[in-house]
C-alpha cells in the first residue's frame, strides 16, 4: 500500500490507497478548466480586461455638455426655439445620432418641466390641446421614423485621413434637417413670418413630427402660435404646455426603441 499525496484548492490531502487507477491519477487543471469549476486559480487566471469606459467619460466632455445645456437652455425660456439646434450638435460628437437626439429630448423635457411650472398660470389650455394633441400623434410617427433608420444599411463610406467614416440614413436625414431650421432660425425673414390660427392643429402635427424625427420643434412652434392671439405671458407659457405634450410623446418611443436598446 503506498501513500498518495494530491492538492486539491491549496490543501494536502494524505490518503492510503491499494493502488491509483488512472483516473484517479492527480491531473493539472488548465486555466480555463479551473475558472469555469469556480476553482480559486493563481493572480494570472483571475485577471480580467479592464472595463471599457462610457462614451461620455471625460470630466472635460461633461463640463462642455454642461455648459452648453444651461446656456442653451437660458434664451429658449422667451424665444421657445434654438436648445434642440444647439444641443444635438454637441451631443453627437460624443453619442451615436438616434441617442444624441434622445438625450436632448430629455434635457429639453426637463426644462420644460421647470418652466411650465412657472408660467402654468398664463398658459392658454384650448390653443395649447389644439396644437399639442396633433402634436403629440405626429411626434409618434417621427420618433418611429428616427427608429426605423438604425436598421437601414448605410449610403455611403469612405476614408478621410487614415479614418473610414459611414454615412447613415439617420446622420444624412438628421443632418440636412439641423442644416435646414440653423438656416431658418437665423433667417429675419422667418422671424417675421406669421401663420393664420386656423392652421394651428397643422403647424401642431409639423412641429411634432420634426421634434419626434430630429428635436426641432421650437421654430415651427412659434411661428404658428404668435398670430393666435395671445399675450406675451400666454404666448410663452401655451408654447412650453405643446413642448412637453410633444416631448413625453417622442421618449414614450425613444426609451425602448434608442436609450434602452
Amino acid at each position: 500500500t503506498g501513500e498518495t499525496l494530491a492538492t486539491c484548492s491549496g490543501l494536502t490531502l494524505s490518503v492510503n490507497l491499494g493502488s491509483c487507477p488512472a483516473e484517479a491519477q492527480p491531473r493539472s487543471v488548465s486555466e480555463g478548466e479551473g475558472v469555469a469549476s469556480g476553482r480559486r486559480g493563481s493572480p494570472e487566471t483571475n485577471t480580467q480586461s479592464p472595463t471599457p469606459p462610457a462614451p461620455v467619460s471625460s470630466f472635460v466632455e461633461l463640463v462642455i455638455i454642461g455648459v452648453l445645456s444651461l446656456l442653451a437652455a437660458g434664451p429658449t425660456f422667451y424665444s421657445g426655439l434654438g436648445l434642440g439646434t444647439i444641443l444635438t450638435p454637441v451631443f453627437a460628437l460624443f453619442l451615436p445620432v438616434p441617442l444624441a437626439i434622445a438625450v436632448t429630448a430629455i434635457v429639453h423635457l426637463a426644462s420644460n418641466v421647470v418652466k411650465f411650472f412657472l408660467t402654468l398660470k398664463d398658459a392658454d389650455w384650448k390653443i395649447a390641446a389644439k396644437f399639442g394633441i396633433p402634436g403629440a400623434a405626429a411626434a409618434l410617427l417621427g420618433a418611429w421614423l428616427l427608429v426605423s433608420f438604425g436598421s437601414l444599411p448605410a449610403l455611403l463610406h469612405y476614408n478621410l485621413g487614415g479614418s473610414e467614416i459611414e454615412v447613415t440614413p439617420t446622420k444624412a436625414v438628421i443632418g440636412l434637417i439641423i442644416v435646414a431650421f440653423a438656416a431658418l432660425e437665423l433667417s429675419p425673414q422667418f422671424k417675421k413670418l406669421e401663420i393664420e390660427e386656423k392652421w394651428l392643429p397643422l403647424g401642431g402635427a409639423i412641429s411634432g413630427f420634426f421634434g419626434g424625427l430630429s428635436g426641432h420643434q421650437g421654430a415651427l412652434r412659434s411661428a404658428f402660435l404668435i398670430r393666435a392671439g395671445m399675450e406675451k405671458e400666454a404666448f410663452i407659457a401655451t408654447g412650453i404646455v405643446a413642448a412637453v405634450i410633444v416631448d413625453v410623446s417622442r421618449l414614450g418611443t425613444y426609451g425602448p426603441g434608442v436609450i434602452f436598446k
